[in-house]
């Protein structure tokens, strides 16, 4: 069949169109029952920063509508190229920039100041592009291959950067088992602190070990306020085949060079941040990063509950549980599950009257966030409650506790 939207000639069993990721179940000349078979095509392998809206939603029809929305939305995000790079006639690197959005820690006064890459003796810019991009390659065969290119895209942009701080990210690689971390300009006392948060929730946590594949410094865009983000599945190298699968995919925490590196800025930000009530009481420059951990414990905590092992290799026999994954995060269902359930649990042990939105709010401001839309990022709420146990343990809000406690079952 042809695809709909841009007539190309595809396959009449693949879900969405592979040159301009168009939804085709809806499609009249669509096989309702293929044969799936390892080189099917399911979602469109193209980078993604997810951006997640809450809205829980059991209407199929409208469900549908909102997948088509997201390939779509994914086309044009693949397609605002800013620099291409070719390597040995095979490899293409496309770079892409992110949007904002959910699973991030945003600035609860944010200042402009303007990003200029080309001067890299500019405070608020770092030397290291975190969202490279290897098209068609032929030698994806398994997650080592993976692995082994996210190293080599990391290394090979260390270069001049200071021993003392390559010293901190090759401790945090065989201590903790992340694959890459690019630090870079960072302060050295910084780079010290964030290696204790990972200390923290690694030695903590250590179920959620080998999911996190970088943790980077990242320019981004001036009309982004983030100072740290954290994207679950973003499509980092795609094989030569029909399908684009298997492909390979990044799980990140990025550090927003404007802030990282300009230190007055961050710890200000913060500052404010946790006086205003914006943030838990306590908050540092470093929590920022503990936040984020929030999030992808509250991600490593949905693969346990789907059963999925992470998605780094990816082949399209495993596209399914990759799209009900991606839904969930998209929706906040699973988030929801762990704050309703903390809800319910302290409404029976204190008998309060208090409503589930006024419960998340006793956290912070910031844990009921919404998105563009006006819907709430539940996310937000689940991760802010990790920042609130992490700064002040026993003396952080019940419904931290109760939430995070909820959280815990999971991991």
């Amino acid at each position: 069949m042809n695809c709909p939207n841009c007539n190309q000639e595809v396959q009449n069993d693949v879900s969405f169109c592979p040159f301009c990721g168009k939804y085709l179940k809806d499609h009249p000349d669509y096989n309702l029952n293929p044969v799936i078979k390892e080189n099917d095509y399911n979602p469109q392998p193209k980078p993604v920063l997810i951006k997640k809206s809450n809205k829980k939603n059991s209407n199929t029809l409208i469900s549908l509508i909102f997948i088509f929305i997201w390939g779509l939305s994914i086309y044009f995000i693949v397609n605002n190229i800013t620099d291409n790079y070719y390597f040995e006639g095979e490899t293409e690197i496309t770079v892409t920039e992110p949007s904002g959005g959910g699973n991030t820690t945003v600035d609860p006064e944010p200042e402009p100041q303007p990003i200029t890459p080309q001067n890299p003796n500019v405070v608020g810019v770092t030397k290291i592009v975190y969202n490279h991009k290897y098209n068609n390659l032929s030698n994806l065969k398994s997650e080592l291959d993976v692995r082994n290119l996210i190293v080599n895209d990391s290394t090979n942009q260390k270069g001049d950067c200071p021993q003392d701080v390559k010293k901190i990210e090759n401790e945090i690689i065989n201590r903790y088992n992340i694959t890459a971390v690019n630090l870079c300009e960072l302060d050295l006392d910084f780079a010290i602190e964030l290696e204790n948060v990972v200390d923290y929730i690694y030695n903590n946590y250590p179920t959620a070990r080998g999911y996190l594949t970088n943790i980077t410094l990242a320019n981004i865009d001036d009309s982004s306020s983030f100072m740290a983000a954290f994207m679950p599945l973003y499509t980092f190298a795609t094989s030569n085949t029909s399908s684009r699968y298997p492909i390979g995919t990044k799980s990140m925490i990025i550090l927003n060079a404007k802030y990282f590196l300009n230190t007055q800025k961050i710890s200000n930000s913060v500052e404010y941040g946790s006086s205003s009530g914006y943030f838990p009481k306590n908050a540092t420059r470093s929590s920022t990063v503990a936040h984020e951990f929030g999030h992808y414990l509250s991600y490593v905590a949905m693969l346990n509950h789907y059963g999925q092992g992470g998605f780094t290799y990816t082949t399209a026999t495993r596209s399914t549980p990759l799209v009900n994954v991606n839904n969930d995060f998209i929706d906040g269902n699973f988030s929801y599950r762990i704050i309703n359930e903390g809800y319910e649990a302290y409404i029976k042990d204190t008998g309060k009257n208090i409503s589930f939105d006024d419960f998340r709010a006793s956290i912070s401001k910031y844990a009921i966030a919404k998105d563009s839309t006006g819907a709430y990022i539940y996310d937000e709420t689940v991760a802010e409650a990790f920042h609130d146990v992490y700064l002040n343990h026993e003396d952080c809000a019940p419904a931290s506790r109760y939430i995070f406690k909820s959280l815990m079952k999971y991991l």
